[in-house]
């Protein structure tokens, strides 16, 4: 194992020269003397469920590089976070701040901004960082959900991914929420129109984001939370990338998730077209049990809550061996004992 990391913060353009608020998460100078990229093969970008500060998943990423992967990034989508100013002066943002990028930036969309201007500039900066390396994407809920776009060929180069884990990625159609009545009532109605008062979307006030966002984003996605098939049933890009996506999925979800359905989960997973080889576990929760952590793993049980989100916390993922059962997937791409059987698209 490797001792200290360094945790550099940085602007990476979008594909549209916004400057895309990340860290980046490696091996102290005496830790990596020597190491080539040659030598490198897999590097990890750890992208955030809605509304969610990259600064939450700073736990794992330090776990990745103590575990021998040489770089590890996070990031915050724009209008998210840290990532608000088209020339920031500094790479830390106040909570005013952040309203007053919301209200001032109402265009900015899921679609066209956080999936193939955000999320595709990043990656391909970290392409050129690292030219040697596999690209692996850990994605928490919408995170993952806007990971395929970076599965398809574009203008006959490889993908710019190999493999994707995913954490609590469901179709989010609002039947699918555990209440979905609740959403129903305020995603489709109450939010909505007071989001359009406000300048910006108060997600907070159901439980779904951290941080405001806005207009745009807030509208577009309650809009696909009406359809049964979500984005892909919303936007025909969107269907598309699923469709033709390549690589490897695995796609883990937890029984006290409190935001969604078992179901949602596998039903999103199968979105993906038949040239990805993804599987799903969903694990339940051991009540009591003489297994070690481990053991309950094997048997598809965790040993603790879990939920939508704390998978990526030292105290729960850490202690549960949940990060030590997913780490040979990162590194080599093989998909883990306990991980069952391929998932095959719907026909």
């Amino acid at each position: 194992m490797r001792g200290v990391v360094r945790i550099e913060n940085c602007a990476i353009p979008a594909t549209d020269n916004f400057p895309i608020v990340a860290s980046r998460f490696s091996p102290s100078a005496s830790d990596d003397e020597g190491l080539t990229d040659e030598l490198v093969s897999t590097v990890v970008v750890i992208q955030s469920a809605l509304g969610t500060s990259r600064k939450y998943y700073h736990d794992f990423a330090l776990y990745l590089v103590v575990c021998g992967v040489p770089a590890v990034y996070t990031y915050d989508l724009r209008g998210l976070g840290d990532s608000l100013f088209p020339t920031p002066e500094n790479l830390q943002a106040t909570r005013r701040e952040q309203f007053r990028f919301a209200r001032e930036n109402k265009d900015i969309t899921v679609l066209d901004h956080w999936v193939f201007r955000d999320q595709i500039g990043v990656l391909q900066y970290v392409r050129k960082v690292h030219p040697h390396s596999e690209i692996v994407i850990v994605g928490n809920s919408l995170g993952a959900q806007l990971s395929p776009a970076a599965m398809v060929e574009s203008e006959g180069s490889p993908p710019l991914v190999s493999r994707c884990l995913w954490i609590s990625a469901s179709n989010t159609y609002y039947r699918y929420f555990r209440n979905p009545y609740r959403i129903k009532i305020f995603g489709h109605y109450i939010l909505p129109s007071s989001s359009k008062r406000l300048g910006f979307t108060p997600a907070k006030v159901i439980g779904l984001a951290e941080h405001p966002l806005p207009l745009g984003v807030g509208l577009e996605w309650f809009k696909a939370t009406n359809h049964p098939r979500y984005f892909c049933g919303i936007s025909e890009s969107m269907d598309k990338v699923y469709k033709s996506a390549q690589g490897k999925v695995l796609s883990l979800s937890f029984e006290d998730d409190h935001l969604f359905r078992a179901g949602t989960f596998k039903s999103w997973l199968r979105e993906l077209g038949s040239r990805v080889e993804k599987r799903w576990v969903h694990f339940t929760i051991a009540k009591r049990a003489n297994l070690s952590m481990k053991e309950l793993i094997l048997e598809g049980r965790v040993g603790g809550s879990v939920g939508h989100l704390k998978f990526f916390k030292e105290e729960v993922g850490g202690r549960l061996c949940l990060w030590e059962a997913i780490l040979p997937f990162l590194i080599t791409g093989k998909f883990p004992e306990w991980s069952g059987q391929p998932l095959h698209a719907k026909l």
